[in-house]
């Protein structure tokens, strides 16, 4: 059986499951819609989050045009919770400009990551800041459910 949002399906269990959810909110200030992307993604042998990211945004380099990195941290966090390492970037894809931040954390079950996208058509603003801020604090997929 696999279990989605709205429904149970009779399914055998997925080898892996590459889901995404794409949820859309409106940037308070702008009313302009922006969109975060959840995806399950898996490291590579031993790669670590870093690394990956490097992987990612090497392959967004080659399908975008302009990309372009604007700030990568790793942030420590307190009580335990995995560090965030986080990337924002721009690029154009179709004649449209894109801007993004981008989060990745381990789940339980490693190798397996949860990837984390704020995507915007229109250039990131305090709004979309403070709801990514908001929506990362206490996250951390890693640790079990209760």
């Amino acid at each position: 059986m696999y279990q989605i949002q709205e429904a149970q399906l009779q399914l055998p269990p997925p080898v892996q499951d590459r889901s995404v959810n794409v949820l859309t909110y409106l940037e308070p200030e702008t009313q302009a819609p922006f969109q975060i992307v959840v995806n399950r993604d898996v490291l590579v042998g031993e790669e670590t989050i870093p690394q990956c990211f490097d992987r990612q945004l090497a392959l967004l380099t080659r399908q975008t045009k302009q990309f372009k990195i604007i700030r990568r941290q790793q942030q420590d966090r307190p009580g335990g919770l995995q560090p965030l390492c986080t990337v924002e970037s721009s690029f154009s894809q179709g004649g449209q400009n894109f801007y993004q931040l981008q989060c990745m954390l381990r789940l339980a079950a490693a190798p397996q990551v949860l990837v984390f996208t704020l995507s915007s058509s229109t250039p990131l603003r305090s709004g979309h800041r403070q709801f990514w801020t908001e929506m990362l604090e206490d996250l951390d997929p890693a640790m079990p459910m209760c």
